[in-house]
């Protein structure tokens, strides 16, 4: 496959109306196809690291960790709308700064895991990345 996408990492940080806009005039200017990327990477949960049970009964150590991990889903599931939302306000920034000739309408991925094995599954299709420097912590 040819490399002809352009790839806007979004973040939700302070790059990211820049990064989109960059993303739109490139697009124009290239005439190459835009994917907007939102990565949720993977956190290191607390149930995984820590070792509480010394420090409380068995039943309220299993009445704990069932809720840690309701508490983990809901995260999780609060953060995959976030960048759904993310995704769907940089992709109309990107639509109301190009020129209606050109109309290149970007697609939007969102990826699971870490951002360095996203772009490099992408890697054979892409032209350039766009990024910003600065990311949320």
């Amino acid at each position: 496959m040819m490399k002809e996408q352009i790839i806007a990492c979004i973040d939700g940080s302070n790059c990211t109306m820049a990064v989109s806009q960059w993303a739109a005039w490139t697009a124009d200017r290239l005439n190459a196809p835009l994917k907007l990327l939102h990565v949720l990477e993977k956190n290191a949960s607390a149930i995984a690291t820590d070792d509480w049970s010394g420090s409380i009964g068995i039943d309220s150590r299993e009445e704990l960790l069932a809720e840690l991990v309701q508490l983990d889903q809901q995260r999780s599931k609060l953060a995959q709308e976030q960048g759904k939302h993310m995704l769907s306000l940089a992709k109309q920034l990107v639509m109301a700064h190009q020129p209606v000739a050109t109309a290149i309408v970007p697609k939007i991925l969102q990826r699971h895991g870490d951002l360095l094995d996203a772009l490099t599954d992408l890697e054979q299709e892409t032209r350039l990345i766009i990024m910003g420097k600065q990311g949320q912590l």
